[in-house]
């Protein structure tokens, strides 16, 4: 600038315009490489935020895919669990109180209810339950088509009910005691076992709830295991029966090699005694002692 002033704007222009000129091309440029300066400053920062947004965007995933993994792997942990006990014990209440404390947990509902079908297949009865608080429903016994568990039970697959008592499949449906009990959102799932339906596992919420298919399927699962713990119960019990008569045989086969024989042979000695009872008297009292000494020991 200084030696454009020097060779032009001196020789064109008289007395102080050069500077002045010189002075307005500097404030001019000045102005303009501000603007371009701020202009590339708007696109580095513009493209800052957008990587800012982007890495917010993969860390709320990053966040939400290990709330998801941190969750399966606590669905994974409670049904091993739950697969564990079954095995190992064969006591039927304590196992369908564990299935019902596990569901009520795992699901984060307010309530679990777990009812099985009456041998006549009439009627389902409260086998477990937890978080009940009305003891209508701790107690609660149903006609096979009432309820929800009748409607499970007509369906033969998972029933989700948002708002109970405006739901139209349940209009006809008794709800008095859910009213009750303040339930609004709940699933019911039906289970059976070798071909026949045993009962229902329920889950509900006193606060309106969306439930997902999700936890309908887990709820399933914890149904299955359900169905595992009856039939390996009523197996148990089939076990013991036949133990019994097993137990029953072996002691009459005792009693018939044993005891009955002896019996039989002290009958023997009294009969011989009987027929000797006049002719030598003194005989005969010895061996009615020795018989008597045979009944003591048998």
């Amino acid at each position: 600038l200084g030696l454009t002033t020097d060779l032009f704007l001196n020789r064109a222009l008289p007395g102080l315009w050069p500077e002045v000129v010189a002075t307005l091309v500097v404030a001019i440029g000045a102005v303009i490489f501000s603007f371009f300066i701020f202009w590339l400053l708007r696109g580095v920062y513009g493209r800052i935020d957008e990587q800012n947004r982007e890495l917010e965007r993969s860390a709320r995933e990053l966040r939400e895919l290990s709330e998801l993994e941190r969750s399966r792997a606590e669905e994974w942990k409670a049904l091993f669990e739950l697969g564990e006990e079954v095995t190992a014990s064969p006591e039927m209440q304590g196992l369908l109180d564990s299935i019902v404390v596990r569901a009520k947990d795992l699901l984060h509902t307010d309530i679990a209810a777990l009812m099985l079908l009456s041998p006549d297949g009439r009627q389902v009865d409260m086998a477990a339950q937890s978080g009940l608080q009305t003891r209508a429903m701790r107690t609660l016994t149903l006609i096979r088509d009432h309820g929800l568990q009748g409607l499970a039970l007509e369906t033969g697959a998972p029933v989700m009910v948002t708002d109970y008592q405006s739901d139209d499949r349940l209009r006809d449906r008794p709800a008095t005691l859910v009213k009750e009990e303040g339930l609004v959102s709940l699933i019911a799932v039906p289970f059976s076992g070798k071909g026949k339906v045993l009962g229902t596992l329920t889950v509900g919420n006193r606060k309106r709830t969306e439930f997902t298919d999700h936890q309908a399927e887990l709820l399933r699962t914890f149904a299955h295991w359900t169905a595992v713990v009856v039939e390996t119960s009523r197996l148990y019990e089939q076990l013991r029966n036949l133990a019994l008569l097993e137990e029953r045989e072996r002691i009459g086969m005792d009693l018939h090699d044993g005891a009955i024989q002896s019996i039989y042979a002290v009958v023997l000695r009294l009969e011989d005694c009987a027929e000797r009872l006049h002719e030598r008297p003194d005989e005969v009292a010895a061996d009615l002692e020795k018989a008597m000494d045979d009944l003591n020991k048998v």
